[in-house]
């Protein structure tokens, strides 16, 4: 209305004729950002419009109907179609995704969530966790090192014989299994599988025989203590070693009836000497003598008073009597050597009393057939082994005190001092 054309009276920067701002009040041109030209115009000067819509971006991200989730100044659209990463398609860039909670949880920049569903990232126990994450958390175990989780392992097939979670493999190189045999296998598996450890100490018999920390000393396949402990070997000394071994390498066992000395005499074989050889050893070896064959040493009869030895020669007094060594004239058992009987020489007839009645005794015993006397060496008044008619002289001349002494035992009681064939049963007289 000022009289001159609207074409030459205001600006018309899209030149359609219609002022801009009669474009702009008309609603035909939007003016976002309010500077009194068309957006159309404003882009065309150079207004970023990255995605094309028309809209410069800048009004977008004032007004919010445009996102810039990184605030880098630039749509979040713009941002994917310049190569920006949007995995999941949803139109924000996977940082910003990540910013807003998405997992990403080895730190690639890739939610966890897009790697699972490309592939580009393992899952192999399906619990929603990348392998890498559940064995950097310690969720799982990689003990080979290979990046992916023990458990996925095993069930692809690495062993795992005894089910504790742990391959075989990584526990014989770690140390925490044995496997003595060298194949590969636990020893604890190859026992649970039928190696015998009979003595259930983790480790195959076999390996303890060939390496030698378990014995085998009668070579019958089966560890000395697992025979012991089995009762197939006895053991009486309780040396881990079988009686029969013991006894092969020199272990001492005289009455050979298969078991040590040592247990026998622990058992109560006789050893009456003390000596550490069973009695019936040394009395079959001649070390100790057994006169009378009663399985008793004889020094061990004497030394118990079962058998007396009253002339100390170590042998029993039944013994010398059945020998003949030492008489028993009277049969009692007691060798004569041992019944020392006192008497008075001279007293034939046993009164206590030497006088004349005794010479009359002594010739009727020698001339007549008279009696003998209890002790006979009371007639042999010279002590010279005989009685005869010396003897009643030498008692006259004893008597009627002609210088003539008798030989002791004289005048009181004694033992005869001379031995010879003659001796003394008894004398009442004499204690």
């Amino acid at each position: 209305g000022n009289g001159t054309p609207d074409e030459c009276d205001s600006a018309d920067c899209n030149g359609n004729g219609v002022a801009d701002d009669q474009d702009i009040a008309s609603g035909t041109s939007a003016d976002c950002n309010g500077n009194g030209a068309p957006d159309e115009c404003d882009i065309a000067g150079g207004a970023t419009d990255c995605d094309g819509d028309g809209l410069i971006d800048s009004c977008e991200l004032i007004s919010g109907s445009g996102l810039d989730c990184n605030g880098n100044g630039t749509l979040d659209s713009c941002d994917i179609a310049s190569g920006t990463a949007d995995c999941d398609g949803n139109l924000a860039p996977d940082s910003c995704d990540i910013a807003a909670g998405a997992v990403d949880c080895d730190g690639d920049g890739v939610p966890d969530s897009c790697e699972l569903i490309s592939g580009t990232g393992l899952d192999c126990n399906s619990n929603g966790t990348l392998d890498s994450c559940d064995i950097g958390s310690g969720v799982s175990t990689d003990c080979n090192g290979n990046t992916i989780p023990d458990s996925c392992d095993i069930v692809a097939g690495a062993a795992d014989c005894n089910g504790n979670g742990s391959i075989d493999s990584c526990e014989l190189i770690a140390g925490t299994a044995s496997d003595c045999n060298g194949n590969s296998v636990p020893d604890s598996c190859d026992i649970a599988g039928g190696l015998i450890d009979c003595d259930l100490d983790g480790v195959p018999d076999s390996c303890e025989l060939v390496s030698g920390t378990g014995l085998d000393c009668n070579s019958n396949g089966t560890l000395d203590n697992c025979d012991i402990s089995a009762g197939t070997s006895l053991d009486c000394n309780g040396n881990s070693v079988p009686d029969s071994c013991d006894l092969a390498t020199g272990t001492a066992d005289c009455n050979a009836n298969g078991v040590p000395d040592s247990c026998d005499l622990v058992a109560g074989a006789a050893d009456c000497n003390g000596n550490g050889t069973i009695d019936s050893c040394d009395i079959s070896s001649g070390t100790a003598l057994d006169c009378n064959g009663n399985s008793i040493p004889d020094l061990c009869d004497i030394a118990s008073g079962t058998s007396a030895d009253c002339n100390g020669n170590s042998v029993p007094d039944s013994c010398d009597i059945a020998a003949g060594t030492e008489p028993d004239t009277n049969g009692n058992g007691i060798p004569d050597v041992c019944e020392v009987v006192l008497f008075i020489r001279g007293d034939g007839n046993t009164d206590s009393v030497v006088d004349i009645s005794d010479v009359v005794f002594m010739l009727t015993f020698l001339f007549q057939g008279g009696l003998d006397s209890t002790c006979a060496d009371t007639i042999d008044c010279n002590d010279d082994g005989m009685r005869d008619i010396t003897d009643p002289v030498q008692l006259l001349s004893y008597l009627f005190d002609s210088g003539v002494t008798l030989p002791a035992p004289s005048p009181a009681c004694g033992d005869d001092p001379t031995a010879d064939a003659i001796d003394c049963q008894a004398y009442a007289p004499c204690p």
